[in-house]
Order: C-alpha cells, then structure tokens, then sequence
C-alpha cells in the first residue's frame, strides 16, 4: 500500500478518535528506523468507556475498507479498556489508545519522537 494511503487511513483513525473527544493525538511515521511498521497512531483516552467505542467504530472502519491487498485482515488487539493501554495492530498501522497516567509512567511519545516525524492533532 502506497505511504500516500496510510496517511490518508491514518487521518481517517484520528479523526474518528477526535469526533469521540479523545485528547493528545498523535501519529509518527516510523517506517525510516522501524522495520515492523510504517505509522504508530498515539490516542489519549480518558476512561475505559471512550477507549472501546473509539476502537469499535476504528474496528467499523477498518472493516469497511477495500482491502483487496490484505493488509488489515488480521487486526490484532492486545490489552483492554480496562487496563488503561490497549494496541490495535493493523500491520503497517499500529494504534495505541492509553490514559495518561500510562502515557506519562512509559514515556511512549519520547521514545517514538525518536523514530521518525511526528504529527500532533
């Protein structure tokens, strides 16, 4: 899939975060220093609740993409709401949605700056 439409699936995720209020948004392209992955996708979530309707309705999307190159056939997710950190991985696409106090303890946006260029929301 061309890096043109990931960036525009990466800015379909992140506004379907915004539109359910999600706080500090960011996305970094990593593909440069990261051979696993080309996005990372960074959404605040305040509480459990908001992290599963933001994930059902990326779930909704994903689903409804033509994926007639595979890519996201095998969504993977790992964590749960309740956990305060929950990773949805969508191959080239990797979506962390995490509260705060998990965002601040592991210093994930430090460590992914490193990685390549940033985007905040």
């Amino acid at each position: 899939m061309s890096h043109k439409k990931l960036k525009e699936i990466v800015e379909s995720l992140v506004a379907i975060a915004d539109s359910k209020k999600a706080e500090d948004l960011r996305s970094y392209f990593v593909s440069e220093k990261n051979w696993m992955t080309d996005y990372v996708v960074v959404i605040g979530v305040l509480n459990k609740i908001q992290a599963k309707a933001i994930l059902i309705d990326i779930e909704k999307y994903i689903s409804d993409l033509d994926n007639s190159d595979d890519l996201f056939n095998i969504a993977r997710v790992s964590g749960t709401p309740q956990s305060g950190w929950l990773i949805l991985d969508l191959n080239s696409i990797v979506v962390h949605f995490v509260d705060q106090e998990k965002r601040d303890f592991y210093n994930i946006d430090s460590l992914l700056e490193l990685q390549g260029d940033v985007y905040h929301y």
